[in-house]
């Protein structure tokens, strides 16, 4: 299993940045700038979540990325003691931003992570077996079903629903052109049959989803933009149906796949004078819908449009700047803009200022007819890309966003981090370990066994997977020898068998590595008792 050394974890001491404005009072020292993780992290648009906040055991910030070099990392940021670890959950996949992994929160306080590589054969998934331990990931598994016919798997969209009994549902690209999904009625063990959901011959349509306890909105575009018009389509699923936005039934089960001209069209491209990329979609607590995108050209303008239950409402808010992919592929690739989705009154969006991206908070309380912006705290002698907002957040979080930051010409192409707070610096956690009662005298040649239990001193959590050596020595003796190793299990326990022929002295033995700090056991005598 791989993961990261100690200096790639201490590097990714940053995953989640507090939205604060960039100017601070002049009688206060200035806000650090945020961390990096080098060239460490970076994703798409359209894999999501790319990060969720937990609250059981404690309250964690999930969230997860693709490096440069292809490999899949999840990492989870601690708002306690500002710490952040990480995993790579798959070594070196494929070096391309549409790999990174979606988060999705169970309701127990464990993290499934669902990616695939771009146009891969397998969708890629893995569940932690402890809910907050970033360490505890169980195996690789592949999602066993896709349409008849198709064979590839693009972006990953896992969404859970408490109103229909935590039923999963995990949309993806299918092939080059459909969007499909599979569900899931236990967490992701098995599946139903894939679905088609939406097709549009000849077409790519890209997708947006977002979820409340029995609903998910679906916002979409017919194509990719450069390809071909298009504008911005919504409808939304709801106990074995698909709706508009005012309710108008569009069709069930049954009548799947949809085109996008059976849907809801809110943006037309004829009106905007060219094509909508869909950017982010979130169901306000009245439930209605409201969709973020940007309309693409020379320069891009993102809009705000929200429904109030009766119309469609479309605001422009600002130009966003040309686009950001430097090798003049993709021009469409906008900054990115994304919406809270605990208060879509407030979208984070990234625009050019002086050359350079910069991320910026906007919020209306005026429904969207108005909006106030600000910066964010950020570097701005780099590009600040994609901005996302963590789901799940509740009013209290100060950290409300987390973004990319660095240089990015092409989706195969980025030395970009995902930065975040001054954050502590990566350390092992402080180890302790507590070893089961041991017979004091035995009877010579007999088998003993010691156990012992390894957690972490501050937050309990047990050292999973953690290879520790038994030795032992004749009592009263100076040299140690080996007498074996094994592995902790998912609960921190180790145990060893040991036969005792004469006076003997026992110490459990670990010398740390880059997650816990070395600690042994007491050492503990036995007396060897002649035999009757």
């Amino acid at each position: 299993m791989a993961r990261l050394t100690a200096a790639a974890v201490s590097l990714a001491g940053a995953l989640l940045l507090a939205a604060v404005p960039a100017i601070a009072d002049s009688t206060s020292p200035p806000a650090p700038a945020p961390a990096s993780i080098g060239d460490g992290g970076g994703w798409s648009y359209f894999s999501d979540p790319r990060a969720v906040q937990v609250t059981s055991p404690r309250k964690l910030l999930w969230s997860g990325w693709v490096t440069s070099l292809g490999s899949i990392v999840a990492g989870v940021y601690d708002p306690a003691t500002s710490r952040v670890q990480s995993m790579v959950l798959q070594d070196r996949l494929q070096d391309d931003d549409h790999a990174n992994p979606a988060v999705l929160a169970l309701p127990d306080g464990r993290v499934t992570y669902f990616w695939s590589a771009h146009n891969g054969l397998f969708m890629y998934y893995r569940t932690t077996t402890i809910a907050g331990d970033v360490h505890s990931f169980g195996p690789l598994r592949t999602l066993p079903v896709r349409p008849s016919g198709d064979r590839l798997y693009t972006y990953a969209n896992p969404m859970l629903l408490p109103g229909e009994g935590n039923r999963l549902y995990l949309f993806w690209r299918s092939q080059f052109t459909h969007q499909v999904f599979a569900t899931s009625d236990d967490l992701g063990q098995h599946w139903s049959p894939a679905r088609v959901l939406l097709e549009e011959p000849g077409q790519r349509p890209y997708v947006k989803y977002a979820a409340n306890s029995d609903t998910i909105g679906i916002a979409f575009t017919r194509s990719h933009p450069d390809e071909s018009p298009t504008g911005i389509y919504y409808m939304s699923y709801w106990k074995n149906a698909f709706f508009r936005a005012d309710g108008t039934a569009i069709g069930g089960m049954e009548d799947l796949p949809f085109a996008p001209s059976q849907t809801e069209l809110v943006v037309d491209p004829a009106v905007i004078g060219g094509s909508a990329w869909v950017m982010d979609v979130a169901l306000g607590a009245d439930g209605f819908p409201v969709i973020v995108y940007v309309a693409t050209g020379e320069v891009h303008r993102y809009h705000y449009v929200r429904f109030d239950g009766i119309a469609w409402h479309d605001t422009l808010l600002t130009d966003a700047g040309p686009g950001i992919a430097t090798n003049g592929r993709e021009p469409s690739y906008s900054g990115g803009i994304s919406l809270d989705h605990s208060d879509p009154t407030t979208a984070y969006l990234s625009r050019r200022v002086g050359g350079l991206n910069v991320v910026e908070r906007w919020h209306t309380a005026d429904g969207g007819a108005t909006f106030t912006s600000e910066p964010v705290n950020q570097n701005t002698s780099v590009d600040n890309l994609r901005p996302v907002v963590p789901i799940g957040l509740t009013p209290d979080d100060t950290t409300r966003a987390l973004w990319m930051s660095g240089t990015y010409r092409y989706f195969t192409d980025f030395v970009t981090s995902v930065v975040g707070p001054a954050a502590m610096p990566a350390a092992p956690e402080r180890t302790s370990i507590r070893l089961a009662p041991v017979p004091r005298s035995v009877k010579e040649r007999s088998t003993v066994a010691m156990t012992a239990r390894m957690f972490a001193a501050d937050s309990g959590h047990p050292a999973v997977n953690v290879e520790v050596t038994l030795f032992q020595r004749r009592a009263g003796g100076l040299v140690w020898s080996r007498v074996d190793t094994a592995h902790t299990d998912s609960t921190g326990l180790v145990s060893f068998r040991i036969g005792i022929d004469h006076d003997t002295e026992l110490m459990i033995d670990w010398p740390g590595d880059d997650r816990w700090t070395p600690v042994q056991t007491p050492v503990t005598r036995i007396t060897a008792l002649p035999p009757f």
